[in-house]
């Protein structure tokens, strides 16, 4: 009865799994994105990104906060007076040292 060869690295060249999706990485990321090219802000120097604040109690202003493994934070509570207020990214895609967040609520 034949053995089928499988390479030293311990996959077979065929079978069912040879058909599987061969695209790289990255283009297997730009497919589920729904054909954009995949985004990440990166931090600069010093790991600070300007936070804008687009509407609610602080609309208009920024402030700096910490990058979390290269990318914004998904929310940022932010002093304000007697009472913090809680933030949320405006837009799950951001480019550059910036990123945009949109009033949630107080905390």
């Amino acid at each position: 009865m034949p053995v089928a060869s499988v390479p030293a690295h311990g996959l077979a060249n065929e079978g069912p799994l040879a058909k599987t999706d061969r695209r790289t990485t990255s283009a297997r990321l730009r497919a589920w994105a729904g054909g954009k090219p995949p985004t990440a802000v990166a931090a600069p120097p010093g790991g600070l990104l300007v936070a804008h604040l687009s509407d609610g109690p602080l609309a208009g202003s920024t402030h700096e906060v910490a990058a979390i493994e290269g990318r914004p934070p998904k929310t940022i509570d932010i002093p304000s007076g007697e009472r913090t207020v809680r933030y949320c990214l405006a837009e799950w895609e951001q480019a550059g040292h910036t990123a945009v967040y949109g009033f949630l609520y107080d905390v």
